[in-house]
């Protein structure tokens, strides 16, 4: 990692279009559509997530350069709403770092930041998703410790 003056802390609400413009990168890296509707939801869901401390930034010299977004749940994982699971988890949303400061550890200096809310709150599970297509991503998570737990699968109707 290069030595740079970093600091982590909750984002804020002026942090709101530098969060956006992050998941819209990460959109485009997927290969999903950030169309206007859906630029308003995640702006929504971006307000309320910050006020309720669930989006963390990693600022330089008074600049965002990266963020993580998580939240702490119950709730059956995965988009199913099956009401309470048995275990409290971590649920990643996003992890976000500007192109430019890519590949210096910011992103694993966010991935301590979150292992260490989850210990300070005795959550001892973390899950995510990744989208196939997003290899670096992939490889990444891999190379932390993060294990595939299950696969969607699609294809085009004939």
């Amino acid at each position: 990692m290069i030595k740079m003056n970093l600091a982590i802390r909750d984002a804020k609400l002026q942090d709101t279009e530098f969060i956006l413009s992050g998941i819209r990168d990460i959109f485009r890296i997927e290969k999903c559509v950030f169309s206007d509707r859906v630029y308003r939801e995640r702006k929504k869901f971006t307000k309320n997530a910050i006020k309720n401390k669930q989006v963390r930034v990693v600022i330089e010299e008074n600049k965002p350069i990266g963020f993580s977004w998580f939240r702490i749940s119950d709730l059956t994982p995965f988009g199913l709403d099956y009401g309470k699971w048995s275990r409290k988890y971590c649920w990643i949303s996003f992890v976000y770092v500007v192109k430019g400061y890519r590949n210096q550890g910011i992103g694993s200096l966010l991935y301590d930041d979150i292992m260490k809310i989850c210990k300070k709150k005795g959550i001892k599970q973390i899950m995510l998703d990744v989208f196939t297509v997003n290899k670096k991503s992939t490889r990444f998570h891999e190379k932390i410790g993060f294990k595939p737990l299950l696969g969607i699968f699609t294809m085009r109707a004939r």
